[in-house]
């Protein structure tokens, strides 16, 4: 059930995306929830947490689709993108790039606490900042030639 595209290309039917898309959706769903253990690493619930995420926002275009809000559903399909490539990275060596996503994600909360104090309310408790602070580290901008 495919429709020819550029050469060497395959292109499955509407149909057939969106019965692969609900069928992706509904074997995340009979994984959940899922039980973690006190001595098991942060890669592990990260990837179950981003699984269940991607898997969130598929169910989410599937149902954009279906109710014809096509533009809606290429707007979570970049989100999708950006879960996905995020993901791949962290599975390439998740030991080392767990801990530069944590502090990624420190830096960025540490910069809209700050923004947030301008307007008279705090993001992060003090002990927040303190912790935010001890690890934060801005991840290095991605260059293309």
């Amino acid at each position: 059930m495919a429709v020819a595209g550029p050469p060497g290309s395959i292109k499955p039917t509407d149909d057939a995306a969106l019965a692969g898309a609900r069928t992706l959706v509904a074997l995340v769903k009979a994984h959940k929830p899922q039980r973690f253990y006190k001595s098991e690493r942060g890669w592990r619930i990260a990837t179950a947490a981003m699984v269940f995420r991607m898997a969130d926002t598929v169910e989410s275009m599937v149902a954009l689709n279906e109710g014809k809000y096509a533009l809606d559903t290429l707007i979570l399909l970049r989100a999708l993108y950006e879960q996905v490539v995020t993901f791949c990275w962290l599975a390439i060596s998740p030991e080392k790039h767990i801990d530069a996503w944590g502090a990624n994600e420190h830096y960025w909360q540490l910069r809209l606490h700050r923004d947030s104090l301008k307007y008279g309310h705090p993001a992060l408790s003090p002990a927040g900042v303190a912790a935010a602070e001890a690890d934060a580290k801005k991840m290095p901008s991605i260059k293309t030639p």
